[in-house]
């Protein structure tokens, strides 16, 4: 029999960094998203947890069940892109926290160095990097997401929340 408990923790962690998102439908796009990935998780069962900081920072340590969902939904819906800290400043101090194993999956606009430092240190730590890439419809997306690629790093590029269930190989609907 397949046990739940055997699986590694997975962390949803929304960049909430008020210098990235300069129109609020990013913002509210990543949001969406995070929204999105709990609530697949929840009807399937699994235990997710959230990193969020900001004005009103939350930290839910992963767990199953409607009680959690609710919970972090009724974090996302008054939350801001708000934090003064950087995704790099605020996972280093998290980080010490997540289990070696655990998946974490970054919900962020940012892009380029930075966010590869902090991709590449989540690897360094023993965990297993994902980044959800909330990128306005102009920039092209091959590039970042090839280069993630060549460094064993899964990167998804969304332009809107339909392109959700595409990009993680879902049906779009």
């Amino acid at each position: 029999e397949f046990e739940r408990e055997s699986l590694p923790k997975t962390y949803i962690v929304l960049d909430r960094d008020q210098r990235l998102y300069g129109e609020s439908d990013e913002f509210e796009l990543a949001v969406s998203v995070t929204a999105s990935l709990f609530q697949y998780g929840s009807q399937r069962g699994l235990a997710l947890g959230l990193v969020s900081a900001g004005k009103d920072s939350a930290y839910f340590e992963p767990r199953q069940g409607q009680h959690q969902h609710q919970l972090v939904l009724r974090h996302l819906m008054d939350v801001e892109a708000d934090s003064p800290d950087t995704i790099r400043s605020l996972l280093k101090d998290k980080a010490q926290k997540l289990a070696p194993g655990s998946f974490v999956t970054i919900v962020s606009a940012s892009f380029g160095e930075p966010m590869l430092q902090v991709l590449l240190g989540l690897k360094k730590q023993q965990m297993n990097p994902c980044h959800i890439w909330i990128v306005p419809p102009a920039v092209r997306k091959e590039a970042w997401a090839s280069q993630l690629q060549s460094r064993g790093i899964t990167c998804y590029a969304i332009g809107q929340l339909t392109d959700l269930p595409v990009q993680l190989g879902g049906r779009a609907g």
